[in-house]
């Protein structure tokens, strides 16, 4: 699978921005809802497919993706607690990850230790 095709995760650490991308949600099956699930001990993150709306859910504008690449999310709190994850992340900076289908549980996993430090305007070209 090609690096556009492949699962992908932006935290934006100067905006407190998640993003999350087109070819994730594709892998999901395009999914209404969805949750993100945070495991700091293991440095992961997960976005997993919801079917109905619950208390942990966040409803995706499908509709948005027909003129972007990524759904935005904007969350002050998750981001902070996001930046925990990786002790070489550093605040006002932008991270990719590219996570992995793990079918049976309709969830794409992210390593937050396995992230790549992009430019701000490298990002805001490519999107």
């Amino acid at each position: 699978m090609s690096r556009w095709h492949s699962p992908m995760l932006v935290v934006d650490f100067k905006y407190n921005i998640i993003r999350i991308h087109r070819s994730t949600l594709d892998a999901l099956g395009n999914p209404r809802y969805i949750e993100i699930l945070v495991s700091p001990r293991q440095a992961k993150i997960a976005i997993r497919a919801q079917e109905k709306q619950t208390i942990t859910s966040q409803k995706v504008n499908l509709e948005s993706l027909l003129l972007q690449r990524s759904i935005q999310l904007y969350s002050t709190d998750l981001v902070r607690e996001l930046l925990a994850i990786n002790p070489n992340w550093e605040d006002e900076q932008i991270y990719r990850m590219e996570g992995v289908l793990i079918d049976s549980e309709d969830i794409v996993m992210f390593d937050g230790s396995d992230s790549e430090l992009i430019h701000s305007d490298e990002y805001a070209a490519a999107q």
